[in-house]
């Protein structure tokens, strides 16, 4: 396995920015910071040109089954690696395991929640989480009047005592929510993830003085921006909750093989951190958002998400330029960006899985 020398570059290890140059070596992290030459003269040495380095991303909301498995689909490789991501969540996974567990990236998987009768089907979800075994997170909602079942919020509040009973947790997924986003919030657990939280129908974040945002922050519940391509995140909620400073925990894309398309195959975690960084967002906020916080919130903490000596050598480089970006709401708000985020090489365990122009 080759040892390499990552030099000139700007180094995030998922909390902080350090200087110094990152050695990579039997697919670990060897050293960051001042690294002495000699120890390097037998080490690939690459010049990332003042690009970030920072820890593999960590994307908790995609659909990887979903375009792995259907007829035409996204491959779920090309929906990661080129985009810096190591580490990706299938939310609401396709049963059986999906074919996410042979992409050279680490996955892990939230199940659909299963009812019957009007009631959570506990001996289901049982079986849906044991046919994924340690990569089982816990369980997903979809709480929106566009399903043809909606749980009640009982149903969320008894699924979420479930999943906290085993370690695990909840994902809600609250865009078409009959009921105002803070009841949703007060039938979660701390740990249970709130997604699509900045969407733009009915119940919105922004209701009562953002009062389901201080709630979730309150509860510990993690606040999950699911961006969806725009599909379940209003640029104008987005827009005026960021200049309040109303962060997302976490920055996810809810990426399938629609919306992978309608972006031009550009869509994925660097333009939706490039949106939050120019809606006001700073960059060490949005950096944690999808490196060790994100990595936090699906129980991966120190595993994701992180980089540091003698850890898994699973990292990224990004710059930060010239880059055309147009995203549409389906609310029909617009952006239109010329500086954005480009991921520029993608290692997986010490290899070189994505390299471009470095």
């Amino acid at each position: 396995m080759a040892k390499i020398r990552l030099k000139n570059g700007r180094i995030f290890d998922g909390q902080s920015f350090l200087s110094g140059d990152v050695l990579i070596e039997e697919g670990r992290i060897a050293a960051i910071g001042v690294i002495d030459a000699v120890c390097c003269e037998d080490a690939l040495v690459i010049d990332v040109g003042g690009g970030t380095v920072c820890p593999g991303l960590v994307d908790i909301h995609t659909h990887l089954s979903e375009m792995s498995g259907a007829p035409f689909g996204f491959p779920a490789l090309l929906a990661t690696v080129p985009f810096g991501v190591t580490a990706a969540v299938d939310a609401s996974a396709a049963l059986p395991a999906c074919a996410s567990a042979s992409l050279p990236i680490d996955t892990a998987a939230l199940v659909p929640y299963a009812s019957r009768d009007g009631k959570p089907d506990f001996k289901e979800m049982e079986k849906r989480l044991s046919d994924y075994g340690a990569r089982a997170l816990g369980v997903k909602f979809y709480y929106d009047v566009a399903q043809k079942s909606l749980p009640s919020r009982d149903e969320i509040a008894e699924a979420s005592a479930f999943t906290r009973e085993r370690g695990l947790l909840t994902m809600v997924h609250c865009t078409g929510s009959p009921l105002p986003m803070k009841e949703i919030v007060s039938a979660l657990s701390e740990g249970d993830i709130l997604t699509h939280a900045y969407h733009g129908a009915p119940n919105t974040l922004e209701e009562g003085e953002y009062r389901a945002y201080h709630l979730a922050r309150a509860r510990g519940v993690t606040v999950d921006a699911g961006m969806a391509g725009g599909v379940h995140t209003d640029l104008a909620v987005l827009r005026r909750a960021l200049k309040k400073g109303l962060y997302p925990d976490v920055i996810s894309t809810d990426i399938t093989k629609f919306s992978a398309y309608m972006r031009g195959g550009i869509y994925g975690l660097p333009m939706c951190m490039s949106i939050f960084r120019a809606l006001g967002m700073p960059e060490k906020e949005v950096l944690r958002a999808v490196t060790s916080q994100a990595a936090r919130a699906v129980k991966r903490e120190g595993v994701w998400g992180s980089l540091s000596v003698g850890a898994r050598a699973d990292l990224c480089v990004l710059s930060y330029g010239s880059a055309a970006i147009e995203l549409s709401d389906r609310w029909e708000n617009q952006i239109s960006l010329s500086d954005g985020y480009t991921c520029k090489m993608t290692v997986k365990d010490g290899q070189i899985l994505y390299r471009n122009g470095i």
